[in-house]
This record gives C-alpha cells, sequence and structure tokens, in this order.
C-alpha cells in the first residue's frame, strides 16, 4: 500500500511464532511508536499467514481493541441502525455490502471511547487496495502496519 509505505514492516511469516512475534513487538516499541499514543493497527497477509495469531498477540501484549469489520456489520444489522438497514437490505438481495458502507460502519466503530483510548486492530481489513484507500479518505490512518509475508508456494502446502 504506497500510503503506508513509511509506517509499515514486511515480516517473514514462515518464521516460528515466537520470532514473528518478537518483531512485531520491536516494531511496535520502535521509531512510530509514539510513546503513549494509542496504536492503531492493521495486520495483513494471504490466508494461513498467521494473522490470527499475532492478533490474539497483539491484543493481550498492548491491550488494543480488536475490530472486525464483519462483527461490525452483525452488530449494525441487529441494532437495526440505518447503516444496518441498508447491509441487511444488500445482503437480502444477494449483493455484496459495498466498501464505502463498510468503512462507514468502521468510522463509527473506530470513533467510540474504547478505540480512541486503547487503540485498535483492523481484523481481515482492508482486503484490497480500494479498501485501503476509502479508509486512507475516510482519515482512518493506521500507525502501524504490518505485513505478514509468506510465498504462494509454502500456502498451498
Amino acid at each position: 500500500m504506497p500510503f503506508y509505505s513509511n509506517l509499515h514492516v514486511k515480516i517473514d511469516g514462515t518464521k516460528a511464532k515466537k520470532a514473528i512475534s518478537s518483531k512485531i513487538d520491536k516494531y511496535l516499541k520502535g521509531k512510530f511508536a509514539g510513546a503513549d499514543a494509542p496504536k492503531r493497527i492493521i495486520i495483513a497477509g494471504p490466508p494461513g499467514s498467521g494473522k490470527r495469531s499475532q492478533a490474539e498477540f497483539l491484543l493481550e501484549k498492548f491491550g488494543v481493541v480488536e475490530v472486525s469489520v464483519m462483527e461490525e456489520i452483525r452488530i449494525a444489522i441487529s441494532s437495526n441502525t440505518k447503516q444496518g438497514i441498508v447491509a441487511k437490505q444488500r445482503m437480502e438481495e444477494g449483493s455484496l455490502v459495498s466498501d464505502e458502507l463498510m468503512v462507514n460502519i468502521l468510522q463509527e466503530r473506530l470513533s467510540k471511547s474504547d478505540c480512541q483510548e486503547r487503540g485498535w486492530l483492523l481484523d481481515d481489513f482492508p482486503k484490497t487496495f480500494p479498501q485501503a484507500v476509502l479508509l486512507e479518505e475516510a482519515g482512518i490512518r493506521p500507525s502501524h502496519f504490518i505485513l505478514l509475508d509468506v510465498p504462494e508456494d509454502i500456502l498451498v502446502e
């Protein structure tokens, strides 16, 4: 992601879980850490790269709030919010929830006090470059972007 180039780290996802966690810990405490500022983290990587394991480490170590766009959509639907009603209609029509609506739902969630005070970890979002652009346009910018890099041939194994 070009606009994350100054805040991202690429970590070899083929290493042992502890080694990966150690590198992430060092990165989050490094020059982009911002002494007392809450961490705003995006972790990315292909399926099977260990994102879930590392997310659990980050949640425990740094106390950030885990935010899942799919969970937030479910909450919006069950709470019958304006955005939830639109999402439900789209799903009932057999359509996908638009990226714009997902970002709006995320924007609302990330503005809540727990995310503002403790920081956040976006779970499995953004998945595409256009989604990342929409996040940026909405003013949702991570303080840290972690890419778990695992070669495709290893993932296929």
